[in-house]
């Protein structure tokens, strides 16, 4: 007989061996189960050998097997009174019955292991391991049930149990499971590092560096199991397809695959690669109703169906491999994605027709409104629905299917379930034109979405029924309605990404048409004469909220509003300028200096005409030479954006225009405008502010120390240079910058990330200028600078630029970077770099110019400034010496030049 001491060790060792399969638990097909220690007593002997045969049916997917063998074992157990192995084989249990999808049965078989668990109220390592499981396990039914808040709960205890034991595989599994709660929450970063940190990781989320990305990817690598190495890297996969790096998604969901041998687990990563081609699908038709040149276009639309295609195939696979081996669920959940994709397509693909009708039947068949009432059935007879409701010929089948999901959900008491599908309900009346019931209910969504304090759902169904009372003509409540879902709005600002990703797509696509949508209610003079000045103020609110949630967006981060739009003297010699684009008119709010109150000027002009005019002047103005066709276009949109306004401009000595733009005018050079005789660069300092909340305007010269890197030399077959030329002239452009002010040159293998971090931790400057090709777009994927050793995406460089914590940078210059091709709304990502980088003032070009008209500009830029002129000043007189040189005349050269924020 072996000494008791040896029983003990022996049961303890098996213990952690298991608890990282316990760990997670509700991410593994198959988990390990130990060899349970025999005792002298038949009995005991008896309940291991069931154990141990729960254990081989539940790795054959033989649910019911497992469960009824850990029945027969907890009852053994219960007998004898070993409170012990009766908890930690009630937890398998619980797991068993949970695949079953026996929600209600799950849950008791935790209480009951908890229960004995708090009984015993030991300190031993045995009862510390067998506590842990069982809160994973808890946790796996939690998240289950749509309570990520307890889930997360559990498995932070379960962690820090693993932590007192110096258990480093347990460690490890619960953090992964953490991640899994946080990416449900929305945390997608706290995701990400969490991940990073349960590989035993010191890296940050940003893998723009070769050398980066395989430090990451050798820590997962370094995992013990296989199996553990594969779920860390689909849950990285996942958070990075949320965080919009896609390139490295598909790169680590390709190797979890590889890794994992368990078919429910490949089939779970099938789906997570159909999820992410269906992202790059949906980013690249957003790409092409974005652009204005017809080659974007259609390449755009060429990816769009690469994606898609690949998307299906991932989708399908995943299906079959589930279908294999049972996994009702995960078949139903890779249908519903694809249905999703095919619904989402149907403008662009004509022949998904039977695609659709075929996987409609198929989901039908599979008895989606006959499976026992779950949180998951109710959310997948709801998404069900939703595409349904898409398709003409099948909206009768989605209200019967809107109706059996709420009536489950009442079961359950899930009054967000509730409040979504009378949403559903409220849209799809009001698409009918049938006021009535879209009122009707629309208000039960909303009222049951306040019951819960759901204030996604509140701004979702303000919004909708704002559009109703508007569309019926109840503009006072329409007004009511729309300002309470902007306070939502704001609500959601302070917790912007803890929402729902589905829900957080709804604000990112509607949000723009609730804020335009009271803009056009308060400047609809139909039944008055003249505007009030609350309402004009309100507007310009409005305007600059709608600003703040774009780089929001596009920043995945909360911003504070720094400056509130009040009455006081911002600069006594600049008017400040918004043009409102709307369908069927231009409106123009300007503030003069020395006035107390706003002027407004509307302009009948639809919507399309004016973005049509704006996009046919771009393409004129990135000719080499001064076109007719330009001047024509320029002098018709001068005359609809400044022309009504010239007198009182005239009137009150304005020296200095400052545009919070929108629309197509975002990408244009307001300097280029022209009235028939000169340019409105030669009347005006010009600048633009994507609002004023987010770049408060304040006076700092006297400071023109510069911090300049260059990268003139492109690194022949190295990836992150590829598509670009040589900036020949970059050195030249540091020399004379040199020349004008006091200057601090880095140049080509100098210019790496690493050295710009550590000379802004060093330097004391408050201009930074970096001579570099990049790009800016709406996208912050696609938005980065050129270093000589990587791409700094947007929040690589506020990460470098933190290090100046001395002082604000006062100018960022980004001198050879251009706007995204094709992209209105690219100037979004300038706004995202100047508030990323805590600059006061960003001055970058449209489009791509020659480097050494470049050169000459920005020499003549900081001699204005070591002249103690304006930025807005210094940058004008350099523009129009340009404009005035011979061979650089045409606005090509000269125009593409805008400062972003501070112009004083």
């Amino acid at each position: 007989m072996k000494p008791k001491f040896w029983r003990r060790y022996r049961y303890t060792d098996l213990l952690r061996q298991v608890g990282i399969w316990f760990a997670i638990g509700l991410l593994l097909a198959t988990l390990v189960f130990p060899l349970v220690a025999r005792s002298q007593i038949n009995s005991s002997e008896k309940a291991a050998q069931l154990v141990q045969q729960g254990q081989g049916f539940y790795q054959r997917d033989r649910f019911n097997s497992a469960a009824a063998r850990w029945q027969q074992a907890v009852e053994i157990y219960q007998k004898q009174d070993n409170k012990l192995q009766q908890a930690q084989v009630s937890t398998y249990l619980s797991l068993a019955r949970q695949k079953l999808g026996q929600r209600s049965t799950a849950e008791k078989a935790i209480a009951t292991s908890l229960e004995l668990l708090d009984r015993l109220s030991s300190n031993t390592a045995e009862f510390q391991l067998v506590l842990a499981q069982t809160l994973n396990a808890k946790g796996a039914i939690s998240l289950a049930s749509g309570k990520y808040e307890a889930a997360l709960d559990n498995w932070q205890q379960a962690t820090q149990i693993y932590r007192d034991l110096d258990d480093e595989t347990g460690i490890t599994g619960s953090l992964i499971n953490q991640a899994r709660a946080w990416e449900k929450l929305g945390f997608y970063r706290r995701t990400c590092l969490t991940l990073l940190q349960a590989a035993n990781s010191d890296r940050n989320c940003d893998f723009t560096s070769p050398h980066d990305w395989q430090a990451v990817r050798e820590s997962f690598e370094r995992l013990p199991e296989d199996r553990l190495k594969a779920m860390g890297l689909r849950n990285l996969g996942n958070i990075l397809r949320l965080l919009g790096d896609w390139e490295h998604s598909e790169r680590v969901l390709k190797r979890s695959w590889q890794l994992t041998p368990s078919p429910e687990e490949k089939a779970i990563t099938l789906l997570a690669l159909g999820r992410l081609n269906r992202d790059r699908d949906r980013q690249a038709r957003n790409l092409y109703a974005k652009t204005y040149l017809s080659d974007i276009q259609q390449e755009a639309r060429d990816n769009a169906f690469g994606y898609a295609t690949q998307a299906l195939s991932d989708y399908q696979q995943g299906i079959e491999t589930a279908d294999r081996i049972g996994a009702r669920d995960l078949v139903l959940q890779g249908r519903l994605g694809k249905l999703n994709l095919l619904v989402d397509r149907q403008q662009w693909d004509k022949d998904t027709g039977a695609q659709i009708d075929t996987l409609v039947d198929e989901i039908i068949d599979s008895k989606i409104g006959d499976r026992p009432v779950s949180h998951f059935a109710i959310q997948a007879q709801l998404n069900f629905a939703r595409s349904l409701i898409e398709i003409e010929s099948r909206q009768e089948l989605a209200i019967e299917y809107l109706d059996r999901a709420l009536d489950r959900a009442k079961q359950l008491r899930d009054l967000r379930s509730q409040s979504y599908g009378w949403g559903i309900l409220g849209r799809y009346w009001a698409n009918k034109q049938n006021w009535t019931q879209a009122e009707e209910y629309s208000r039960l969504a909303l009222n049951a979405s306040i019951t819960i304090d759901a204030t996604d759902l509140n701004a979702r169904w303000r919004s909708q029924l704002g559009s109703i009372y508007r569309d019926r003509g109840k503009i006072k409540q329409a007004i009511a309605i729309y300002q309470d879902a902007v306070n939502d709005f704001d609500a959601l600002r302070q917790d912007l990404i803890s929402i729902n990703p589905d829900i957080q797509l709804f604000l990112q696509q509607d949000v723009e048409t609730v804020y335009r949508n009271l803009v056009e209610l308060f400047l609809d003079n139909t039944q008055n004469n003249s505007i009030s000045q609350a309402n004009l103020n309100q507007t310009i609110e409005i305007i600059d909220s709608l600003r703040i949630r774009e780089v929001e967006n596009f920043l995945n981060c909360n911003l504070a509003a720094e400056v509130s739009l009040n009455e006081r003297e911002i600069d006594p010699n600049a008017a400040l300028i918004y043009p409102i684009i709307l369908e069927n008119s231009l409106e123009i709010v300007v503030r003069l200096p020395r006035s107390p109150e706003l002027q407004h000027y509307t302009i009948l002009v639809p919507k399309q005409e004016l973005e049509s005019t704006l996009v046919q002047w771009r393409t004129e103005l990135e000719r080499r030479f001064v076109s007719t066709q330009s001047l024509v276009l320029s002098q018709k949109i001068y005359g609809w954006t400044i022309e009504p306004l010239q007198e009182v401009l005239e009137q009150t000595e304005v020296k200095t225009l400052v545009f919070v733009l929108d629309g197509g005018l975002r990408n244009l050079p307001m300097a280029a405008l022209h009235d028939g005789r000169k340019y409105l660069l030669e009347q005006y300092a010009i600048a633009s502010v994507p609002g004023l909340k987010l770049l408060a305007p304040q006076v700092t010269r006297n400071k023109h120390s510069v911090l300049a890197f260059g990268l003139a030399e492109v690194r022949s077959g190295f990836p992150p240079h590829q598509g670009f030329g040589e900036l020949a002239n970059v050195k030249s452009e540091l020399n004379r910058i040199d020349r004008q002010v006091k200057a601090k040159k880095y140049l080509d293998r100098e210019f790496t990330s690493d050295n710009l971090q550590q000379q802004i931790g060093a330097t004391d400057f408050p201009i930074l200028h970096l001579a570099t090709h990049g790009q800016l777009s709406s996208e912050s994927a696609n938005t980065f600078l050129l270093a000589w050793d990587k791409r700094i995406n947007v929040g690589n460089l506020s990460t470098i630029l933190q290090q100046n914590s001395s002082q604000a940078i006062e100018l960022l210059v980004l001198s050879a970077c251009q706007t995204a091709a094709g992209d209105n709304r690219a100037t979004v990502g300038l706004a995202g770099i100047a508030i990323e980088s805590g600059a006061n003032s960003t001055l970058a070009s449209l489009w791509n110019v020659r480097d050494s008209s470049t050169a000459q500009l920005m020499s003549w830029f900081y001699q204005g400034l070591s002249q103690d002129e304006s930025k807005a000043e210094a940058l004008r007189q350099a523009q129009v010496r340009l404009l005035r040189t011979p061979g650089y005349q045409a606005p090509f050269y000269w125009s593409p030049y805008v400062l972003l924020g501070n112009w004083l």
